[in-house]
């Protein structure tokens, strides 16, 4: 039992904690900061999932901002964010947005060191379709965690393959 404690406190001391705040909503329909929120609570999932990070919950990163005085949203600047992070004991605030700019979808993430309030790491993924934003989420993640080429990332509409039918019937 002790052995198995050890060793997931190590475990757990040897990923990074950070922090995900809500995203910005910008674009012609993106009125609604619920999409935000809603990324934003997926790449929390995802990041978790990835078992390379120990997230630290909205719902504490709420309460400090309410101890602050500080409105919690998307819409805060990356000097807020940092200040946060160090109070919550994070090593990387996660900041982004979703845009939407005639039929494309853009999710645009940064890793901020909250030592140095420098951001080490941007993303954007970009996609046609509403429906893609899940799986837009999840590629930011591959790209984050270097699991996946670093380049921007575009979802396309999956291909239709033509029928081929067999040489007999031609």
């Amino acid at each position: 039992m002790i052995c198995g404690t050890l060793s997931y406190s190590a475990e757990n001391n040897a990923k990074v904690k950070i922090a995900v705040m809500d995203f910005q909503s910008i674009g012609s329909d993106i009125s609604k900061s619920e999409m935000g929120m809603a990324i934003a609570e997926n790449l929390r999932t995802s990041l978790i999932d990835t078992n390379k990070f120990r997230v630290i919950e909205r719902s504490a990163l709420e309460k400090l901002f309410n101890e602050q005085k500080l409105q919690y949203s998307g819409a805060i600047d990356q000097d807020t964010a940092v200040k946060i992070g160090k109070i919550a004991g994070a090593e990387r605030m996660v900041m982004g947005s979703v845009t939407k700019l005639g039929n494309t979808y853009t999710i645009n993430v940064r890793f901020i060191d909250v030592a140095t309030g420098e951001a080490t790491k941007a993303k954007k993924v970009t996609g046609h379709s509403e429906n893609q934003l899940p799986r837009m989420v999840d590629d930011i993640v591959l790209l984050l965690t270097d699991d996946a080429p670093s380049q921007q990332t575009r979802i396309s509409e999956p291909r239709r393959v033509p029928d081929i039918q067999p040489a007999s019937e031609k």
